[in-house]
């Protein structure tokens, strides 16, 4: 039972020579290494953050949202125009003519001449 007891105080013994204390040498430290330029590291950080996929990804989502907001208003530009001019009807008509139906750009015609009317009336009443 005495083997397996755990004391409590050192032993006051000197070491025995098979215990001797390991000699530790000196290794001395690696020579330090040339630091990189700044234009090298700085090249490196600009190539990773540009490659890396989670930028990539923004980049297209925000390229993609910005050609949906230019659309939108080159649509936007596009009816305000042909709200206040008779562009609509004129690109009707050449639509109705290249198809070779001549009673549709007919029709456009008159519609045209309607709506230069109701404008030349508004100029002159003094609404427009």
């Amino acid at each position: 039972m005495s083997e397996n007891v755990v004391h409590l105080h050192k032993a006051t013994d000197p070491p025995t020579p098979d215990t001797a204390p390991t000699l530790l040498t000196v290794v001395p430290d690696a020579p330090p290494a040339r630091p990189v330029p700044l234009w090298v590291r700085s090249g490196r950080v600009v190539k990773t953050a540009v490659t890396h996929e989670t930028t990539r990804v923004t980049v297209r989502a925000a390229a993609r949202h910005g050609l949906y907001t230019f659309n939108g208003g080159r649509i936007v530009a596009r009816r305000a125009w042909d709200g206040r001019t008779g562009s609509r009807y004129e690109r009707m008509i050449r639509a109705a003519e290249a198809a070779g139906n001549l009673e549709a750009a007919e029709e456009w015609e008159e519609r045209l001449a309607r709506f230069r009317a109701a404008r030349s009336r508004e100029g002159r009443e003094g609404n427009g």
